[in-house]
C-alpha cells in the first residue's frame, strides 16, 4: 500500500486528465467521420456519466478536507462513478483486445492502446481503495 499512498496524486491526475479528454476526442472523432451528429442513446449516457463522474471528482477533490451531509453524499456519487468509470474502463480493454488493428498499426499504437485503459482501470481501483481507506 506504500506505493498506492506515494503515487496516489499521479493516479488521480491520470484519472481526470482521462475523463477530461474523452469528451473532446469523442465529439471530435465523431465529427471527422462526417455524418450528421446524432450520437446513440448509450454513447449519451456515457458521455453524461463522465461529465457526472469528471465535475465530482473535482468536488471531491476541492472539499476534500470537509465534513457533513453535502460532503458524504459527494462521496456517495464519487464512488458510484468511481465504479462505473472502472467498468467503462475495462469495457474499453475488452473492446481494444477483440479490436482487429489489421497489419498496418505499429508497436507503440498498440501498447498505448492497451495501457491506457489499464492504467486508467487501476487509477479508478486505487481511488476507490483510498476513499474506502478514508472511511474507516
Amino acid at each position: 500500500m506504500h506505493f498506492l499512498d506515494k503515487h496516489l496524486v499521479l493516479f488521480k491526475n491520470f484519472y481526470l486528465m482521462v475523463l477530461g479528454l474523452t469528451i473532446p476526442f469523442y465529439l471530435m472523432s465523431f465529427g471527422a467521420s462526417s455524418h450528421q451528429f446524432a450520437p446513440p442513446v448509450v454513447d449519451l449516457i456515457s458521455l453524461t456519466a463522465i461529465v457526472i463522474a469528471f465535475v465530482s471528482m473535482m468536488t471531491y477533490l476541492r472539499f476534500k478536507n470537509r465534513s457533513g451531509l453535502l460532503y458524504r453524499l459527494v462521496q456517495v456519487i464519487v464512488t458510484v462513478t468511481l465504479l462505473l468509470t472502472a467498468y467503462g474502463g475495462i469495457r474499453v480493454f475488452m473492446y481494444v483486445i477483440q479490436f482487429d488493428y489489421g497489419n498496418d498499426t505499429g508497436v507503440i499504437i498498440r501498447g498505448l492502446s492497451y495501457f491506457i485503459p489499464l492504467l486508467f482501470t487501476l487509477s479508478t481501483v486505487v481511488i476507490l481503495l483510498e476513499l474506502f481507506k478514508k472511511r474507516m
